[in-house]
């Protein structure tokens, strides 16, 4: 407990160190503030007002927003996709996600699957009551993020595939949400090496998706689509 003279009257602040924690910086702050005090000498004070600040610098260093930490990146050669979705639409509903016939994973809300693959040409698409598609031209060494937005349907929720695009109004904006969300959750990576053999019912699944994404293009209906250059 720190006591202040001011105006005649008292005025009280309370700091508290807790075991394993850095004090938040406001706290810091507001301790700063209320120094000097009347402890009988000025040496006392400049050792009191030094260990402020030391933690008032602390505090604002450890502070840093999450979504500054480094993306996951991919090997010499390679492109990373990250799927992504938001953390409280459709919370009960998980999204699967496919490179062509390959099943890639299904993520929660708040989620994000990382898939790395070889550059070139790739059919993305999602699938929740309707299927998402993209037809990708991906650059090698470079990361893709592609945002599912949710929307409603007749039975349960329906996904819009959304990649991530530099050239888009207010992209840096996107860019620092989109990095934010993924700091603050778990990776889940698409990893070849456990892949399994589709059971029945994800075959039927793979087969249907395939076959709805050969109509569109037969009827030219049209098809998202990641240029080589819409990468972080």
């Amino acid at each position: 407990m720190f006591l202040k003279k001011c105006d005649g009257r008292i005025a009280m602040a309370r700091f508290t160190f807790q075991p394993y924690k850095i004090p938040d910086f406001k706290d810091c702050l507001a301790l700063y503030d209320l120094l000097p005090l009347k402890y009988g000498n000025n040496t006392v004070k400049i050792v009191m007002k030094k260990f402020s600040l030391f933690f008032c610098l602390l505090a604002l260093c450890i502070q840093v927003p999450a979504y500054a930490q480094e993306l996951p990146s991919p090997a010499e050669g390679k492109s990373l996709i990250i799927f992504t979705r938001p953390a409280l639409d459709a919370p009960i509903i998980q999204f699967e996600y496919f490179d062509g016939e390959q099943f890639l994973g299904k993520i929660g809300p708040g989620s994000y699957l990382a898939y790395e693959c070889e550059p070139g040409n790739r059919l993305l698409w999602g699938k929740s009551e309707n299927r998402e598609y993209l037809e990708a031209e991906l650059e090698p060494n470079q990361t893709y993020i592609i945002e599912t937005q949710v929307q409603t349907g007749t039975f349960q929720a329906r996904i819009k595939l959304v990649p991530f695009d530099p050239k888009r109004k207010n992209a840096e904006k996107v860019k620092k949400r989109l990095l934010k969300r993924i700091a603050k959750r778990n990776e889940k990576r698409f990893n070849p090496a456990e892949a399994k053999e589709p059971d029945h019912w994800m075959r039927a699944t793979i087969n249907q998706g395939m076959a709805d994404y050969e109509k569109m293009k037969k009827k030219n209906k049209e098809i998202g689509a990641i240029t080589p250059d819409m990468h972080l």
